[in-house]
């Protein structure tokens, strides 16, 4: 009898705990406010898209598109309730270094980094990474990752300091 009563409350309570914790609103808006023109929605997922039209990239002596080249990084709402971030910069090997050191002095992780293709003219590298937290924090990271990158990178005034 007391195997049934436990089958029996077993039952009743696992539905419950399997339930998601409630989670707070997405800060979707304040992303899409940050990068007007480059984001996406789609499943509960917003997707920044940032090409290197900056870069004239050659592969094996070929021309590829500036959209080839694009860092990719997604944002999406955790059960737990953080904003959780994750993706890869593409960046040209010389930018790869400040990239890396702006993304770990505010706590993201880095996954990998990696050559993007073979035989390409600059050579491109891919860091992945990850974190999770506020809309504005996160922001104000990939931001400053961002200056490291491109004609940015070029334009000292404006480059933030190491």
């Amino acid at each position: 009898m007391r195997i049934v009563m436990f089958i029996v409350c077993v039952l009743m309570v696992a539905p419950a705990l399997a339930a998601p914790p409630a989670t707070r609103p997405v800060e979707f808006d304040t992303i899409k406010e940050a990068f007007p023109d480059q984001t996406t929605e789609k499943d509960g997922v917003v997707t920044l898209a940032i090409p290197r039209p900056d870069l004239d990239l050659t592969m094996d002596g070929d021309s590829v598109p500036a959209s080839v080249a694009a860092s990719i990084i997604s944002f999406w709402n955790c059960p737990c309730g953080r904003l959780l971030v994750t993706g890869q910069f593409c960046v040209a090997d010389y930018e790869s270094n400040d990239v890396i050191d702006a993304l770990r002095q505010d706590q993201f992780k880095i996954a990998s980094v990696a050559p993007m293709l073979l035989m390409e003219r600059p050579r491109m590298v891919l860091i992945r990474f990850q974190s999770g937290g506020r809309a504005p924090e996160l922001i104000k990271t990939i931001k400053t990752a961002l200056e490291w990158t491109g004609p940015a990178r070029m334009a000292p005034a404006t480059r933030p300091a190491r």
